[in-house]
């Protein structure tokens, strides 16, 4: 074992429906999974403070999200292939925004 730790959904063996996975680099992920793959809606945590909370598809970010940093930064907005692309809002820690 790795020392990651999955609670949640099986079927056929694999991470299927909603679960919480933990990986030994304290990452983890709360949201719904597909054939074993992060699909569908959830929370992404890094150990340095950022998350990112949205849809996923294939394990990238894919449609609507808001990523946080710890500084106080945030986009929400459009990802594609877990690139930002289309509409969204970029905040600054210190209020700056950026809206297109």
């Amino acid at each position: 074992m790795d020392g990651s730790e999955f609670i949640g959904i099986f079927k056929d063996g694999m991470k299927h429906g909603y679960g919480h996975y933990i990986w030994p680099d304290g990452c983890e992920y709360k949201g719904n999974w597909s054939d074993n793959k992060i699909n569908g809606k959830g929370i992404y945590k890094w150990p340095d403070g950022r998350h990112y909370n949205g849809e996923w598809l294939d394990e990238k970010m894919h449609g609507y999200g808001i990523y946080s940093w710890h500084n106080g930064r945030e986009y929400r907005g459009e990802y594609f292939n877990n690139l930002k692309e289309g509409h969204g809002i970029y905040t600054w820690g210190d209020g700056r925004k950026y809206d297109g």
